[in-house]
């Protein structure tokens, strides 16, 4: 079990908001930037932080293919018509 507190749907969508704003910008203005738009959320801060260090690294992110893709990660993972239980 992990210690890192837990993020709603809400927090996702704006630290993947935030992650693709940063990517445009210079990397020597990203700090500044995740300082400025999540001042009042350090949790996800330090979330948006940890996404970007890890980018900056040349480390693939799952979250990286969801905002850089058109291509839902649902299609990445099963073709269309696998059968998952009744459901295809």
């Amino acid at each position: 079990m992990s210690d890192r507190p837990r993020l709603d749907a809400a927090q996702w969508d704006r630290i993947a908001d935030c992650f693709e704003q940063a990517l445009l910008l210079p990397a020597e203005a990203r700090a500044e930037f995740v300082a400025t738009v999540l001042r009042d959320e350090p949790v996800a801060r330090a979330e948006l932080d940890a996404v970007l260090a890890e980018h900056e690294r040349g480390r693939p992110l799952s979250i990286e293919d969801w905002l850089v893709t058109d291509t839902p990660a649902t299609e990445q993972v099963m073709p269309a018509g696998t059968r998952v239980g009744a459901y295809r």
